[in-house]
């Protein structure tokens, strides 16, 4: 495989995601963007940039959600940009496999009148070997976003139940 530097990170996040269609910097910090892609009618949404910055004790990431067709829409770049606001200014801390964020209120949810109720952030799956081993070349950590309707799931019985296909 080609010598891979992390220069080529938005090049790899392109190859698997599709082109980059619109972006916008965070509102807290502008070397972090929040990107918008698109590919075979799924949206993704990512950061980019969040890899560079060294607040989290060399825990280096980028965090990804996806989204068929334009579900996504601003209101999800919307939240990640605020999620990842928090995250930068320390409000919450680095996520780890299994972690979730509740919303507390219905104005909090990622689309109007949706029955979306947190995220939950988990490794990549469903995604391609070729990003994987690029990312762990580097040295950063993928993270999937994933937005969650049930709670009670993962906190009743845990992620490990949610990821074997307890449902």
């Amino acid at each position: 495989m080609k010598n891979f530097s992390k220069r080529k990170l938005p090049f790899s996040l392109e190859k698997e995601f599709g082109e980059i269609r619109r972006s916008m910097k965070n509102s807290v910090n502008n070397k972090v963007q929040i990107v918008d892609y698109i590919k075979h009618d799924i949206q993704f949404i990512s950061t980019l940039g969040l890899s560079n910055l060294t607040i989290f004790n060399k825990k280096k990431s980028e965090w990804f959600m996806e989204f068929d067709g334009e579900l996504a829409s601003e209101n999800a770049a919307s939240m990640m940009d605020y999620y990842v606001s928090m995250l930068i200014e320390k409000h919450i801390p680095f996520p780890k496999r299994g972690n979730f964020i509740l919303f507390p209120d219905q104005e909090d949810h990622i689309w109007p009148n949706d029955n979306t109720c947190g995220i939950y952030f988990t490794l990549p799956a469903y995604r391609s070997e070729e990003l994987e081993i690029n990312m762990e070349k580097i040295g950063i950590l993928a993270i999937w976003v994933v937005p969650i309707t049930n709670s009670d799931i993962i906190e009743n019985k845990g992620w490990e139940y949610l990821e074997d296909g307890g449902l």
